[in-house]
């Protein structure tokens, strides 16, 4: 897909929770949408929880959104926008000033873990061509789909094939949903969708762990204060636009009356920026230089430079 290229930041942040998937998606795509002034932007994600039809629910994005920057990501349960309710489906309209943003998918191959890997930097680097000379800082976003039990050698080779100054972000959905990725007008029940920045200011990465004591809510609320303050001290003087923060739910089951505590608690730490929260699984991380790590009962932050 194309690099696009916006001149001021706007994000959009919908949210609906009718019974009906398709109008749940539809309602909260116009919601985004209208945040928007010129109603389009250069990266739309969807999440959505289980129970509702995952795939009705993207259709309704994409009638509002199209197709063509779509990401659509099941999860057990997503919460955003001071709304902390996670029976909610959420819709992010983003469009990012001075930044540009490419976006490639990639099918698993069963017979080699890492064609996929290799096909998609095969086609990130055929669409971006030189345009890593023009910005200072690089990172990919990757949803991906993936066994436990290939996960290491998945997160290396990501690390072997991204730039070693590029930061990396990657997740699965979380251990109990098995509804694929969706990406424009393909379903991936095997396979990555990544997300490339380019971008003249720094994002900020966030991320720890909580051990053994993952099951701990006070433990898992401290880690996601700490998370938010590590991302936020990278970023200097730079404002963050937008945060996302990755809960690794692979062990344990956040009881569902403490959601909201846990997402005042972080949101306190960063007004007035919009910022969803997210379970998720085989969350890989790396910041630029730096070895990959992978987190298990941990949290991850991501802020998204304005």
């Amino acid at each position: 897909m194309e690099l696009t290229y916006e001149n001021s930041t706007h994000i959009g942040v919908g949210q609906a929770s009718q019974s009906d998937a398709f109008q749940c998606g539809r309602e909260a795509a116009q919601s985004a949408k209208s945040q928007m002034p010129n109603q389009t932007g250069n990266l739309v994600l969807a999440f959505c929880p289980k129970g509702i039809h995952f795939k009705d629910f993207v259709e309704g994005v994409r009638l509002v959104t199209g197709e063509d920057k779509l990401i659509g990501f099941p999860v057990s349960w997503v919460v955003s926008n001071e709304l902390a309710n996670p029976d909610a489906c959420v819709v992010l309209n983003i469009s990012l000033a001075g930044s540009q943003v490419n976006i490639a998918s990639s099918n698993e191959d069963p017979v080699s873990l890492v064609s996929d890997i290799t096909s998609y930097f095969t086609r990130i680097r055929h669409a971006h061509g030189n345009s890593n000379k023009s910005h200072e800082h690089h990172g990919f976003l990757i949803f991906e789909n993936r066994e436990m039990h290939e996960q290491a050698a998945f997160s290396q080779n990501i690390s072997a094939d991204a730039e070693l100054d590029s930061w990396i972000i990657s997740l699965s959905p979380d251990g109990s949903v098995h509804d694929p990725i969706i990406f424009r007008n393909q379903t991936l029940p095997k396979g990555l969708v990544g997300v490339e920045f380019f971008s003249n200011e720094k994002f900020g990465i966030g991320s720890v762990g909580t051990g053994s004591f993952i099951s701990q809510i006070e433990m898992v609320r401290e880690a996601a204060k700490s998370s938010i303050r590590d991302a936020l001290s990278q970023m200097g003087d730079h404002t963050p636009t937008l945060g996302l923060v990755f809960l690794d739910s692979s062990n344990t089951t956040i009881p569902r009356e403490n959601l909201a505590d846990i997402y005042r608690t972080i949101t306190s730490l960063t007004p007035n920026i919009p910022i969803i929260l997210l379970p998720v699984s085989h969350l890989v991380s790396r910041l630029p230089t730096r070895t990959v790590s992978l987190h298990k009962g941990s949290v991850v932050t991501l802020l998204v430079a304005q």
